[in-house]
């Protein structure tokens, strides 16, 4: 195991228990920008993932490896909350049909054969990182956006539609304590919504307010 990222650079985890194709990778990727780790098996992994994921922007994993296969690394990265965003590259011999189904479906986010084509290991790489950066930033912006209701006491939204008022409240109910049951009620027949909610610390019962869908606007009040 082997940790050699530098401050600057995205970093990418090599998986691979054959040490010439590791450092091959290794130096390859590093050659075209990209710091690297470098682990011999899952089990080497895990305690990269586990103790440095903020650094890393992408793996790129074996899949015949003692102690953990690299199949069985993936499906316990995509158990992982805080590392399930890490797009994870598969690099192995295995080329039957039903393994790259199960490497796809595990969470892979591609799937490539041995031996190496450089040229598109680099692209998938740079494709990689520029969606682990991407969906960074709109998880961010996310947070960003629902900051603000944390702290709503009062507020006054319109709405023209059935489809945006139900929008309004599951952005209503993403800002309470418990937002699964802060969900709206919308009935399209009779052109109502009514959400049940209460504001984040309020300890008081569930405020009922209903309206009409073809227009109107809501009040939030403490």
């Amino acid at each position: 195991m082997s940790m050699t990222a530098e401050s600057g650079r995205d970093s990418i985890l090599v998986v691979d228990d054959d040490q010439a194709m590791q450092t091959l990778l290794a130096q390859t990727l590093q050659l075209e920008g990209f710091d690297c780790l470098t682990a011999d098996d899952g089990d080497d992994a895990q305690e990269i993932l586990q103790s440095s994921h903020e650094a890393l922007s992408a793996v790129v994993l074996d899949w015949v490896m003692p102690r953990m296969s690299g199949i069985e690394l993936l499906r316990w990265m995509k158990k992982q909350p805080h590392i399930e965003h890490i797009p994870v590259v598969i690099l192995t011999a295995l080329t039957d049909p039903s393994c790259i189904k199960e490497g796809i479906d595990a969470g892979a986010f591609y799937y490539l054969t041995k031996p190496i084509q450089h040229e598109l290991l680099h692209s998938i790489i740079s494709a990689a990182v520029s969606d682990f950066h991407c969906s960074r930033k709109m998880l961010q912006k996310l947070k960003e956006s629902e900051k603000p209701l944390a702290f709503l006491e009062e507020g006054t939204f319109r709405f023209r539609t059935l489809a945006e008022a139900e929008l309004l409240a599951v952005r209503l109910a993403s800002a309470t304590p418990d937002p699964e049951h802060a969900m709206p009620i919308a009935d399209e027949r009779r052109g109502t919504w009514q959400p049940r909610y209460h504001l984040p610390g309020k300890d008081t019962a569930d405020r009922e307010q209903c309206m009409g869908g073809r227009g109107g606007k809501a009040t939030c009040a403490p």
